[in-house]
């Protein structure tokens, strides 16, 4: 029987667990790293969410091999719950100004404000 550890908290996952309902696993897409869904949300929400010094938000990667996750992937394990977190992310943008909505209402684009 094949046994892979979570990259983020290190447990072995085995092949019994991966059968049980109540354990939920992501495998990450390209490197194939594997994490335990439990502590991948927790991981991804709060990443996400930091800014880099270029007040561009950090993107959620695996943590063995640094492999970015896509939007696909991020969207498939933690549903309407990224959509909350882009909510949070443009937000954060706007109060920061460096983004603005688009002045027409019926409108629903943002623009990237940047100062010469």
């Amino acid at each position: 029987m094949s046994e892979h550890g979570c990259v983020y908290c290190g447990r072995v996952i085995t092949q019994e667990d991966e059968r049980q309902s109540n354990v939920k696993m992501f495998l990450m897409d390209g490197c194939y790293h594997r994490f335990h869904m439990s502590c991948f949300k927790p991981y991804a929400r709060r990443t996400l969410m930091q800014k880099l010094p270029n007040g561009d938000f950090m993107d959620a990667k695996c943590t063995r091999c640094g492999k970015i996750v896509d939007e696909e992937n991020l969207r498939e394990n933690l549903g309407q719950e990224l959509d909350k977190i882009r909510e949070n992310q443009m937000r954060s943008l706007m109060e920061g100004g460096s983004l603005v909505e688009c002045p027409n209402e019926k409108c629903k684009s943002a623009f990237i404000f940047e100062q010469d």
